[in-house]
C-alpha cells in the first residue's frame, strides 16, 4: 500500500517538471565547467561531485550575478543562488 503511494508521488512530480530554459541549461553548463569538483568511487563507478558552498560562490561570481543596462541580475544574494539551485535540482540537470 505504501509503496503505491511513493510511486505514485514521483510519477506526479515527474509530470510537473518541465524542459530547462536556455538561461537555466547555460546556468548549469557554467556550473559543470567552472566549479570546483571532487572525485570518488560510488559502488565500483567514478562519480564527480561539488561542494554546494562553491557552486554558490561560482554562481555569485558568473555573468547572471552582474546586472546588463536595462536588466536585472539574476543572482543578488547567497539566497537567491540557493532558491536558484533547489530549483534546478528539479529539473534534473544535476543529481545528489
Amino acid at each position: 500500500m505504501g509503496r503505491l503511494h511513493v510511486t505514485r508521488f514521483f510519477s506526479l512530480l515527474l509530470q510537473e517538471v518541465s524542459e530547462p530554459t536556455k538561461e537555466e541549461k547555460a546556468v548549469a553548463k557554467y556550473l559543470r565547467f567552472n566549479c570546483p569538483t571532487k572525485s570518488t568511487n560510488m559502488m565500483g563507478h567514478r562519480v564527480d561531485y561539488f561542494i554546494a558552498s562553491k557552486a554558490v560562490d561560482c554562481l555569485l561570481d558568473s555573468k547572471w550575478a552582474k546586472a546588463k543596462k536595462g536588466e536585472e541580475a539574476l543572482f543578488t544574494t547567497r539566497e537567491s543562488a540557493v532558491d536558484y539551485c533547489n530549483s534546478v535540482y528539479f529539473l534534473y540537470l544535476f543529481y545528489h
